[in-house]
């Protein structure tokens, strides 16, 4: 790598050590101390036999668990939750923090999930809907007047639990990531009952830059993600919550 990447390569001495053999990006030293805590794995080398070289294709072959040659419309989340019998209880199976298009693991027919960018504009957008949907015979209708009812259900639940929740005792970055974890630590804190939330940092197709791009990159999400941590286990709420990132961005070299 040092030989094909000259310019772009990370001097070991520069790296957060792992092992002898594997060490952090410079710019993931808020991840460091999850590590020290042995509450952080690092899988590499992930992949799948005959590779896609499609950003677009290869990313939803992650996101379903399907094989190179094969198209699954379910998330490999939501073929898990198919599986077993749901809490009664649940606002939402997931909640989406960015935009529609970003469902990715939790995409399916038989998921009830949550697109949003502020619980406060959820909160207000669900309260101008009816309070029911209408009776009809139209299956199609009576779908959509569900679908309605199940969302300003979901938006009073969260309102509901939000107005409990504990203060806040972190202090996150004011980035787009560092934005939607602190939605997200104030969702798990007032015990949302909600099975994921997903949120997501683009901008890792790195034509050029590359070296100062990536170092950016990753410090949103190592400080983004050493604030979450910090407000959960302030929240004492941590031993409850699983967090996995993932990446479709590997290189040739």
């Amino acid at each position: 790598y040092y030989r094909l990447r000259p310019q772009l390569a990370i001097k070991r001495e520069d790296c957060l050590p792992v092992d002898d053999d594997v060490g952090l990006h410079p710019a993931l030293g808020a991840l460091a101390e999850s590590w020290q805590a042995r509450e952080l794995a690092i899988v590499r080398g992930v992949g799948y036999p005959n590779p896609n070289r499609s950003h677009f294709r290869s990313i939803e072959i992650w996101e379903t668990g399907s094989d190179s040659d094969q198209v699954l419309q379910d998330g490999w989340l939501a073929e898990i939750f198919a599986q077993s019998a749901r809490p009664p209880s649940l606002a939402a199976e997931s909640i989406i923090l960015g935009q529609k298009g970003d469902l990715g693991p939790v995409s399916g027919l038989n998921m009830r999930n949550i697109v949003m960018q502020d619980p406060a504009a959820l909160i207000a957008q669900a309260k101008r809907l009816p309070a029911r949907g209408g009776d009809t015979a139209n299956p199609a209708l009576a779908h959509l007047y569900r679908v309605r009812d199940e969302l300003r259900a979901a938006a009073l639940r969260i309102e509901e639990q939000l107005k409990n929740a504990p203060r806040m005792r972190a202090e996150f970055p004011k980035t787009g990531l560092g934005r939607q974890l602190e939605t997200a630590a104030k969702l798990v804190l007032a015990q949302v009952p909600a099975l994921v939330i997903k949120a997501t940092l683009s901008g890792f197709d790195t034509h050029t830059n590359q070296l100062g791009q990536h170092t950016r990159l990753l410090g949103e999400l190592g400080q983004a993600l050493g604030a979450f941590r910090a407000a959960l286990i302030a929240g004492e709420q941590w031993p409850r919550v699983l967090v996995m990132t993932y990446s479709e961005f590997g290189r040739r070299a």
